[in-house]
């Protein structure tokens, strides 16, 4: 069921995206933006997304991870209200209508997993000014603030007037390349932060990593075993798991001296079955999910 809401605060109007039901989503469309339609706003979303972590864990929940298939579902979704001169979740046509899910998907974002959105428009507004407005409002900050959600992808681009319009999507799951955004900001009229839990000596900041995930693929020699390639944005040392149906299939450790392409051994205590399953890297005090099909 969807669930809408609408306020009209600072911003000329705020509404929300409850949670679809998963099955009911399939890819309509593409992901291609047309070239005549308004550019992007990248410095605008990047402050928005380390705005809202911070948020977030100011609050005690785990900061959201910067999905590529998201943020692209999230531009698209700008740029396509700039040009065409709507407010709705609702994608029309031309070139194509379709809902918030299905836009995710045909961008890349996995289906059957769980989407969310949040949207905005005003001529002055800010990153911190849309964070307010969105937190004034229950069915933005319901959404803001889930604990269900681990990605988000955001998305601003200016009308012909100069009205910013601005989308925030959120996912239950992180696709691969999802990354945790280096930086830091707090949200406007907040308290400062609690100071983040201490990471291991030879573990760099988590906001300084970047985790892009290849595959993982089992071992020939035996079925207990399997190996995940991904590429690092610096050294690492790291925990990995791979997770079914909420069980540790298997685990294992990353010590990665040097930043680029590697691999992680995990090892299960039973045979593993091939299938959608979820790799969890833990990289200091923070934890980045990867929804994947073992092979």
């Amino acid at each position: 069921m969807r669930r809408f809401h609408h306020l009209i605060p600072l911003l000329a109007c705020a509404c929300a995206l409850g949670a679809a039901t998963p099955a009911a989503a399939a890819p309509v469309g593409d992901c291609r933006a047309d070239s005549a339609w308004p550019d992007a706003r990248p410095g605008l979303a990047a402050d928005s997304a380390l705005l809202a972590n911070a948020h977030r864990e100011r609050i005690g929940l785990r900061p959201l991870l910067v999905s590529p298939a998201l943020t692209a579902a999230a531009e698209w979704k700008a740029r396509h209200m700039a040009a065409l001169g709507y407010f709705e979740h609702e994608d029309p046509a031309p070139p194509v209508a379709r809902t918030p899910d299905q836009r995710a998907q045909a961008c890349g974002y996995p289906e059957g997993v769980q989407v969310a959105e949040n949207l905005a428009m005003g001529a002055t507004l800010t990153p911190s000014a849309v964070l307010a407005g969105w937190l004034g409002s229950d069915g933005h900050r319901r959404i803001l603030q889930s604990g269900e959600y681990a990605a988000t992808g955001i998305g601003v681009a200016a009308r012909r007037d100069g009205t910013l319009m601005w989308a925030q999507v959120f996912g239950a799951q992180a696709d691969a390349g999802a990354y945790l955004p280096a930086g830091s900001a707090s949200a406007p009229e907040a308290p400062p932060a609690p100071a983040p839990a201490p990471a291991p000596a030879a573990a760099p900041p988590p906001g300084s990593v970047t985790v892009a995930l290849h595959g993982c693929r089992r071992s020939r020699a035996t079925r207990h075993r399997a190996t995940c390639r991904m590429t690092l944005s610096a050294p690492v040392w790291a925990r990995a798991r791979l997770v079914r149906h909420g069980r540790t299939m298997a685990r294992g450790r990353l010590r990665a001296n040097a930043a680029g392409a590697t691999r992680v051994r995990l090892r299960g205590h039973r045979r593993l079955a091939r299938g959608p399953v979820q790799l969890v890297v833990r990289v200091g005090a923070s934890r980045l999910r990867f929804g994947l099909r073992l092979r």
